[in-house]
C-alpha cells in the first residue's frame, strides 16, 4: 500500500475538502492508498468527518491530532507522498519538511515552494481542480520514479532549505537592501 500525509492546521485555508475529494478517485483506482491528514483541528474535523463517511473511504483516510518531533518524524519516514493544495501558503513548511525526509510532494500552483520544487524534479504543481489533482496524485504514487523524486527533493531541500543555505539567502537580501 501507499501512504499520502498532509502535516499542519485543519484550516479551511488548506483546502482539506478538495484534498479528500480528490483522494476518493485515487482510492478508487488504488484500494491499498492511504490519506493520513495530521494536524489540529481548527473548526473543520466534523465536516471532513462526514465529508470522507459520504465519499465512502474511511477505511483509507485517517484524521489525526497534532503529533510532536518524533512521532511526526515517524509519519514522514513512513509516507510515499505529500499533499499540500493550500489556497495561500507564503513558504510551505511541511513541504520543506517531507523534502527533507525525502519525500516527493503534490502542491497547489498557490504554495510559495511549489516553482522550485517542480523545477528541482521533487514534484508536481497542480491547479485546484479534482481531476487534474486526482489523475497526478494516482500518477505520483504508480510512477517508478517516485524514488527518484525523493532524492530530489532531498537534494533540494539541502541546497536550498538548510540552515547554512538560507542564511546565505538572507544575507544577500541584506546586501542587495543595504545598497538602495
Amino acid at each position: 500500500g501507499s501512504l499520502t500525509i498532509f502535516t499542519g492546521r485543519k484550516h479551511p485555508m488548506k483546502r482539506l475538502d478538495l484534498t479528500i475529494e480528490s483522494f476518493a478517485l485515487v482510492a478508487q483506482r488504488l484500494p491499498s492508498a492511504h490519506l493520513a491528514i495530521v494536524g489540529p483541528d481548527y473548526g473543520i474535523e466534523a465536516d471532513l468527518r462526514r465529508l470522507i463517511d459520504r465519499l465512502g473511504i474511511a477505511n483509507q483516510v485517517h484524521l489525526i491530532g497534532l503529533l510532536g518531533g518524533e512521532k511526526l518524524g515517524g509519519v514522514y519516514s513512513a509516507a510515499n507522498l505529500l499533499v499540500m493544495l493550500s489556497r495561500r501558503e507564503n513558504f510551505g513548511m511541511a513541504a520543506a519538511e517531507a523534502l527533507a525526509f525525502g519525500v516527493p510532494v503534490l502542491l497547489s500552483e498557490d504554495v510559495g515552494l511549489a516553482v522550485e520544487v517542480a523545477a528541482a524534479g521533487a514534484g508536481r504543481v497542480v491547479r485546484p481542480n479534482i481531476e487534474e489533482i486526482g489523475h497526478a496524485w494516482l500518477s505520483m504514487l504508480t510512477s517508478s520514479d517516485l524514488a527518484e523524486m525523493g532524492k530530489a527533493g532531498r537534494d533540494f531541500a539541502v541546497r536550498r532549505l538548510s540552515p547554512d543555505s538560507v542564511g546565505r539567502q538572507m544575507l544577500e537580501v541584506f546586501q542587495e537592501n543595504s545598497r538602495i
